[in-house]
């Protein structure tokens, strides 16, 4: 399984356990979102750049079905 972490702090970012893909801003998330195949995205959804929702909305629009929470 893959997973990607969009969340701006480093230390919540590294804390989650498991090995991840992860990124601290909703622009860089979105890019890494489609660049890469992932089964689940965690974000946050106060995010530097590009918010949470936003990201989600974008992703959608795309046609990206991968399961989010943020």
């Amino acid at each position: 399984m893959r997973v990607l972490v969009v969340e701006d702090s480093e230390k919540l970012r590294r804390s989650v356990g498991y090995a991840v893909d992860d990124c601290g801003d909703g622009e860089q998330g979105l890019w890494q979102a489609q660049a890469v195949d992932c089964d689940v995205i965690v974000l946050d959804l106060m995010l530097p750049g590009l918010e949470g929702l936003a990201m989600i909305r974008q992703l959608r629009d795309r046609g990206n079905k991968t399961h989010s929470w943020c």
